[in-house]
């Protein structure tokens, strides 16, 4: 038996192929996009509101019981005492309406009250590390 070659195979199989080309491709387009158009919204001012003067004074004084308490010890309740008190008339002030600044003297008014708190606890604390010289004055 002999070998035969199948028939209908190139003639030379190691010849040169054709280049290769590449399939079309059309060319890029961006899609449509419509033009811009900003939409301008008008700056309408709402009515001004006021803040209630004794909310801010309120806030202020209790603000500076906190430097006076760490500087000057219990001399500082007589502010704490005035923060808490111009929070009160705030809060009425503010609750007749017109007026805003409601956080504003119940921050004050906690500013304050902590720093009368902590005053009388201050005094109390001194008077009973006191006590036990009570004896050295008579």
């Amino acid at each position: 038996m002999s070998y035969e070659p199948p028939s209908g195979g190139p003639e030379n199989p190691y010849q040169a192929q054709p280049p290769y080309t590449p399939p079309y491709t059309p060319p890029y387009t961006p899609p449509y996009t419509p033009p811009y158009t900003p939409q301008y919204i008008p700056a309408v001012p709402g009515p001004a509101s006021r803040t209630s003067g004794l909310a801010i004074a309120s806030l202020a004084t209790g603000i500076v019981s906190i430097p006076l308490l760490c500087c000057c010890g219990v001399f500082s309740a007589p502010v704490g005492i005035a923060a808490v008190v111009l929070g009160v008339f705030a809060l009425n002030q503010v609750s007749q309406g017109g007026l805003d600044g409601k956080p504003l003297s119940i921050i004050g008014m906690a500013i304050g009250g902590a720093d009368v708190l902590i005053s009388v606890g201050w005094l109390i604390f001194a008077g009973i590390s006191t006590l036990p010289y009570a004896d050295f004055w008579k």
